[in-house]
């Protein structure tokens, strides 16, 4: 009797072994970014914004010569993606619930996957590609699929997909191509190679001689005048009125070190405080800002 209870005692302990051990192999190898609340329902113009803000950090530095390197981190990448990937994902089965996204950077390659949770067990799919700029395109070839810890080469994919679908003659790889530079050339700059280091990836931006122009003085006090003259009109916006104390911040702080006031920075607050608005505000906007002052917020602040 001893004996029977000892193997099946040894038995069980195998099989937690084991089922644990599976368990850990399927669970995301990364951190999970869990996805939150965003203003952008869709990929591309949430890389777009999250590239711009990291390039106007970037510029805050900037002297004026040679390249800007713009780095994009781990965890604000990955907070980007998980966010546009939760209002795309809405048909899965019941028992297969979405709950972010899991980021690899290193200098040979880049691991991007989706973490997912089926009954009560977190599972991780992800995908290890290598990354470079081409004629203003992010260039993604894809090495490998990765099922938690196990990977997947890419040849056993493309196999299996083969036995469902019919696939393009000689196919060895599979490649997804961004673009990135949509934005940027009307700002004045494009992003000309990529540099993976870890935990981030650095892009390397030309940027035209005047990126940063010179601002004139009637239309910087005139932008500094905007909050108090326009406080009446958004009593009732909040919103509008926060963003306002940035402008202003951002104005005084460049009046301060003496040094023209980052085109970036502008153009993102500019595209706030144009979202923030209602019809009626605009209008109410356009009575008491002066003209010339009101052409640079269309030409600068991506306004109407």
């Amino acid at each position: 009797m001893k004996k029977f209870l000892v193997v099946l005692l040894v038995i069980i302990l195998v099989l937690g072994l084991l089922i644990g051990g599976f368990v850990f192999a399927l669970r995301p190898p990364f951190t999970v970014v869990a996805p939150k609340e965003s203003e952008f329902t869709e990929l591309k113009p949430a890389l777009n914004a999250y590239l711009m803000d990291r390039a106007a950090l970037a510029l805050d530095s900037y002297s004026g010569e040679g390249e800007i390197d713009v780095s994009l981190d781990e965890a604000g990448l990955s907070q980007v993606l998980a966010n546009a990937l939760a209002s795309r994902i809405d048909n899965f089965p019941r028992r297969l619930k979405y709950t972010g996204v899991f980021m690899d950077i290193r200098q040979e390659y880049i691991q991007i996957g989706g973490s997912f949770k089926f009954l009560f067990f977190p599972v991780g799919v992800s995908a290890r590609m290598q990354a470079e700029i081409r004629d203003g395109n992010l260039e993604l070839k894809v090495n490998s699929a990765h099922l938690g810890r196990i990977p997947l080469p890419l040849n056993f994919v493309l196999k299996t997909a083969e036995k469902y679908t019919e696939l393009p003659e000689g196919i060895s790889s599979l490649s997804v191509s961004v673009p990135i530079n949509d934005e940027g050339e009307s700002m004045g700059f494009n992003v000309s190679g990529l540099k993976l280091q870890a935990e981030q990836l650095v892009f390397s931006i030309q940027a035209e001689d005047n990126l940063i122009p010179e601002i004139d003085e009637a239309i910087l006090e005139d932008l500094e005048e905007l909050k108090p003259q326009a406080q009446s009109i958004l009593a009732d916006n909040p919103v509008a009125l926060a963003i306002l104390d940035e402008l202003e911040a951002l104005l005084e702080e460049s009046r301060a070190k003496g040094k023209p006031v980052n085109p970036l920075r502008l153009s993102i607050l500019g595209e706030k405080l144009y979202n923030a608005l209602s019809e009626d505000e605009i209008q109410q906007l356009r009575n008491i800002v002066d003209d010339n002052t009101m052409k640079f917020l269309e030409e600068n602040m991506d306004w109407f």
